[in-house]
C-alpha cells in the first residue's frame, strides 16, 4: 500500500525593517542564506509529517548549526506518540548559490529519508529569490510507505534592507498540497525574523502556517539555532504563539533606539503583535 502527496509552495516574501532611521538595501549574507535553508528544511519536513499523520499536541525540540558553506539540523522528540529523530546535513556552494541536503532518521517504527536541493538567485540589487525541491520517504516495516514532497517553484522573494540597527524580515505566501498532482489544499505561510544589524545579539525566527510552526533563536556569535517545531490545531491559528516572536528575543538596548513593532500573521489572522524595547 502506498500513498503520494505533493506540496507546491508559492511564497512571495517581503523583508522590511520597521525601525526608526534610514533604510539601506543589502542582499542576504551566505550565513543568512543557510539559516533560511535550514529553517525551511525543518519547517517543511514537519509540515509533511503533519500532513501524513494529522495534528498532535506538543513541541519537538530542534538544534542546528551553520556557516557560510552549510548547515546541520537535528529534530528530536516525539510526535503523535511516536519517537522522532531526524538529522539533516546541508551544503552550500557560495559560487553558484546552490545547495543540497540529505536527512535520515526514524519516526516510530518507520524510517525517514529525505534529500533536497535549493537555489538562491539575485533578482535585483536588493532582492534574492529561493527555489526549493525536497522529497521524503516514510517507510514502515509493514505497509504503508508514504511519499510526501514539497517544492517552491516560484522564487520565494527575500528583499533585504537594513537601517544599521535592526534587521527585520517578514514574509507571507502559500503552498499547495497535491495528491498525484491534484491540488487538495492551499496553506498560508508567514515567516518573521528580527535581530540586531551587527548580529552581536540574538535573532528570533518564526515560520508559521495552518499546519505547523517553527520558533527559534539564531545566535550569530556561535552560529547556532535552537527552537522547536509543533503542529497547529485546526481550524484556528490564533493560539499559535503562546510565547511569541518578540518573547524569543533577548531585550537589547541601542542608543537612540525607536521601538520596533512586530506582527506575525498566519492563515489570514494576526497571531502576535508586540514591540521591542
Amino acid at each position: 500500500m502506498s500513498t503520494a502527496k505533493r506540496c507546491h509552495l508559492f511564497l512571495p516574501i517581503v523583508v522590511a525593517f520597521l525601525h526608526g532611521g534610514s533604510l539601506r538595501a543589502s542582499l542576504l549574507t551566505n550565513s543568512e542564506k543557510n539559516v533560511i535553508a535550514m529553517s525551511e528544511a525543518g519547517f517543511l519536513s514537519t509540515a509533511m509529517i503533519v500532513q501524513e499523520f494529522g495534528f498532535a499536541p506538543g513541541q519537538v525540540p530542534l538544534t542546528g548549526s551553520f556557516s557560510d558553506s552549510g548547515w546541520s539540523l537535528n529534530i528530536s522528540g516525539s510526535y503523535a506518540g511516536m519517537a522522532l529523530s531526524l538529522l539533516f546535513n546541508g551544503s552550500f556552494n557560495t559560487g553558484t548559490n546552490q545547495g543540497s541536503f540529505t536527512s535520515s532518521g526514524t519516526l516510530g517504527a518507520a524510517t525517514w529519508n529525505s534529500p533536497g536541493s535549493w537555489t538562491f538567485t539575485d533578482i535585483d540589487a536588493v532582492t534574492a529569490g529561493l527555489l526549493w525541491d525536497a522529497t521524503a520517504t516514510i517507510a514502515f516495516p509493514i505497509a504503508p510507505i508514504l511519499f510526501p514532497d514539497v517544492h517552491i517553484i516560484d522564487p520565494k522573494r527575500e528583499l533585504t534592507t537594513d537601517n544599521g540597527t535592526t534587521r527585520h524580515t517578514t514574509s507571507q505566501g502559500k503552498y499547495v498540497i497535491t495528491i498525484s498532482g491534484i491540488p487538495i489544499a492551499t496553506v498560508d505561510q508567514t515567516d518573521d525574523s528580527i535581530g540586531p544589524s551587527d548580529r552581536s545579539g540574538r535573532t528570533a525566527v518564526a515560520v508559521a502556517s495552518s499546519q505547523d510552526i517553527l520558533l527559534g533563536t539564531v545566535d550569530f556569535s556561535s552560529n547556532t539555532l535552537t527552537g522547536s517545531v509543533s503542529a497547529v490545531p485546526e481550524p484556528t491559528t490564533v493560539s499559535l504563539l503562546s510565547v511569541g516572536l518578540v518573547g524569543l528575543l533577548q531585550r537589547r538596548r541601542y542608543r537612540g533606539r525607536v521601538p520596533s513593532v512586530v506582527t506575525v500573521v498566519s492563515n489570514g489572522r494576526r497571531i502576535r503583535q508586540g514591540s521591542l524595547s
